[in-house]
């Protein structure tokens, strides 16, 4: 093989590899988001968490809004990317969305909006680098019954 050919191939090779070079993300880097939420003093099992970037009026429909989903002992941690992530560095506005405990069926929100608009969050926080804890957030209303909602906390 003639001298050029190989330099042109080893040339090729290279930025090849140098292409296929694990890039850095071009979104935000997302840091350590979690807290707790209860509704009536019990973890609300199954509850969606949503962080909304503000200002609202630059969101789209593509806008990322990271969110969690409530565990069995109240705690959450934030979605953006990956698992457990958290959320990028700015101001949200946050609210909760609750249709039971399992997905394995279509609910509606059993609080009917109340607590999922974001013109109206349940709480506004900041989101530093670093890790993030979101103060604790205690919703009240009338007692859930298994017979409204299943899976229902405290019965």
């Amino acid at each position: 093989m003639n001298r050029s050919i190989a330099s042109g191939i080893l040339a090729a090779a290279l930025a090849f590899a140098a292409g296929c070079e694990k890039k850095p993300p071009t979104h935000p880097q997302p840091q350590r988001t979690h807290g707790t939420l209860t509704y009536n003093g019990k973890p609300l099992k199954g509850a969606v968490v949503t962080f909304w970037p503000l200002p609202l009026e630059n969101n789209t429909w593509r806008t990322l809004k990271p969110a969690a989903r409530v565990e069995a002992d109240g705690t959450y941690q934030v979605n953006s990317f990956d698992a457990s992530d958290g959320a990028a560095v700015g101001q949200y506005a946050v609210t909760v969305l609750w249709m039971g405990e399992n997905d394995d069926a279509p609910r509606p929100d059993f609080f009917q909006g109340k607590y999922s608009d974001a013109r109206k969050p349940v709480l506004t926080v900041r989101i530093k680098e670093g890790d993030n804890e979101v103060p604790p957030i205690h919703l009240t209303g009338p007692p859930l019954k298994a017979v409204d909602v299943p899976g229902t906390p405290g019965t």
